[in-house]
């Protein structure tokens, strides 16, 4: 799962946070609605891009005024940011870069392809093209070490955007890439790839005969391109990284436009050369100053899902999701994320967009919203207990109505406000309070985290669902839940909040009959805690 990276002022951070559309920065107009986003979504940390174009219009001459005043906005507000670096690539583009270096293409070298045509790319196989950015970049982190070190708003910088060639080519055959294809495969690259024993390039070097050197093509068969690109890409980012770590040291990465989607194929499907499933062996060889590599993730099916955050969280590289989406399957996926994988935070794309006319959530970005209020209210045991198995993902999988739990020490039932037998749509009145004040909200799908400690006590946190406990009972003894529910012994069952530290302050308590029909838990339940007696 790798070791926690978002941290500031020593204390660790929980990513809950939205990124604003790719071209707001330029903005603060645009930027103030990016931030009443984040405010209604109960989100801690805004992913916002810095522009090579902008910090450095004219070789030489650099301007920090953006992050000057993103760093402004973020502190007033009590929030954190997360800086994306849009210089060389941006969606396998060079929209971002400056103007000098688009026009010197005999200084900045294109990506050719297959009929001579030089591409809107700049190749990573240009020295040139890669000091360039690194001395911009070098130059945005000296300036965050001076303006930030104090306050550590910033937790970390992705270096460029969703890299590669999305240009229908999946090499450079210029003479660049000319050079390289004939190059040998880095001897390091070869055996941290064979030392792997597993993956897409494991595989391949295995089909072409498993040889102990040659050139990109006679080492990897038909994807030796596609791997000779990744490798140049990744070299050239962690060049970059390297350079802007020498002047401040922060968590760096670079996220992923994912492939096994549409033709699924390099350049076509997915830029060419980027750290996709299949080349992700590659890009851990040779990135070393990259903290972690996050994918991108809009797809839906759990069963695709769960396959990009295993290959994605792995013992080298903590697992973080910086694009994606508030929908209700997203907010579903997520939190099998945080209790299974480790998942150390995520950002909803295009913040913007989730606000109607009146200034208002639009109701797909409802789900999005309730899942940052219960994360963030259990965060802090969230970030204690990753990697202990003793997190619970509570999921209401498609038309199911419960879901059964094996714990340490009891078995428990999850019961969900959505019935999928009725009108998922319809309005459930499901909290009332001391003052008569009802919950009321859309009967999603049900979802939350149940946290068992060491000590037998049950934390729980979640949207739409209901918790029924009991200690485990011989298979012979009658149990019937009409009867039983009302007489399970709690010592407590408290609602409250959780300090950094987890100290938990009650606000309410609810062992009488509230526990009559189950634990319920709501968005705006905070945490729950639960000590079953004797």
């Amino acid at each position: 799962m790798g070791e926690w990276l978002f941290q500031s002022k020593g204390k660790q951070v929980l990513v809950l946070g939205v990124q604003c559309h790719n071209s707001s920065a330029y903005d603060a107009a645009e930027m103030e609605t990016a931030w009443q986003v984040l405010e209604q979504m109960n989100g801690n940390t805004m992913e916002v891009p810095v522009y090579w174009d902008k910090i450095e219009p004219e070789e030489g001459r650099f301007d920090f005024s953006i992050v000057d005043d993103l760093l402004d906005q973020a502190r007033a507000r009590g929030k954190y940011l997360i800086f994306l670096w849009f210089a060389t690539w941006k969606n396998g583009s060079m929209k971002y870069c400056p103007l000098w270096v688009k026009h010197d293409q005999e200084r900045f070298h294109r990506v050719i392809n297959q009929d001579g045509i030089a591409l809107p790319l700049l190749s990573p196989h240009c020295a040139g093209n890669r000091n360039a950015d690194a001395k911009a970049f070098r130059e945005l982190m000296k300036y965050i070490g001076k303006a930030d070190s104090e306050h550590q708003t910033v937790l970390a910088v992705q270096v460029e955007n969703e890299p590669g060639y999305a240009a229908r080519t999946v090499c450079d055959y210029g003479p660049d890439g000319r050079e390289a294809a004939a190059g040998r495969v880095p001897g390091e690259v070869l055996d941290f790839i064979i030392s792997e024993g597993a993956g897409s390039e494991f595989g391949a070097w295995k089909a072409a005969g498993g040889r102990a050197g040659g050139t990109w093509q006679e080492v990897f068969g038909s994807r030796g391109y596609d791997l000779m690109t990744a490798h140049a890409v990744a070299s050239y980012i962690d060049y970059v990284a390297a350079c802007g770590k020498a002047e401040y040291e922060l968590p760096m990465y670079v996220n992923v436009w994912l492939d096994h989607q549409l033709w699924d194929q390099p350049g076509l499907g997915y830029p060419a050369g980027a750290p996709v499933t299949r080349n992700l062996v590659l890009w851990k060889s040779c990135t070393p100053h990259l903290d972690f590599i996050a994918p991108d993730v809009y797809l839906q099916p759990m069963s695709q899902v769960k396959e990009i955050y295993s290959a994605y969280a792995r013992p080298d590289n903590p697992l973080y999701i910086p694009e994606s989406s508030p929908a209700v399957s997203n907010a579903l996926n997520m939190v099998k994320g945080f209790a299974e994988h480790g998942l150390q935070g995520i950002c909803y794309f295009g913040a913007e967009s989730y606000l109607n006319l009146q200034g208002e959530l639009e109701e797909g970005a409802e789900p999005g919203r309730q899942n940052y209020q219960f994360l963030g209210a259990i965060a802090p045991l969230l970030i204690k207990y990753r990697g202990t198995g003793r997190i619970h993902a509570l999921y209401q999988e498609e038309f199911a109505l419960e879901m059964q739990l094996k714990l340490r020490n009891y078995e428990a039932v999850v019961s969900f406000d959505s019935n999928p037998a009725a009108d998922l749509g319809r309005i459930r009145s499901r909290r009332v309070g001391w003052f008569n004040k009802k919950w009321e909200g859309k009967a999603s799908r049900g979802r939350g985290i149940l946290i068992e400690c060491e000590d037998g006590t049950l934390y729980l946190a979640g949207a739409g669902i209901r918790l029924s406990l009991r200690r485990f009972h011989d298979e012979g003894v009658p149990y019937s839940p009409i009867v039983e529910e009302r007489h399970v012994n709690y010592d407590l069952v408290w609602e409250g909040t959780l300090s950094y530290d987890c100290t938990f302050t009650r606000r309410r308590i609810r062992s009488g009959d509230e526990t009559d029909n189950a634990i319920f838990a709501t968005p705006d339940s905070g945490v729950i805690k639960i000590v079953l007696g004797d």
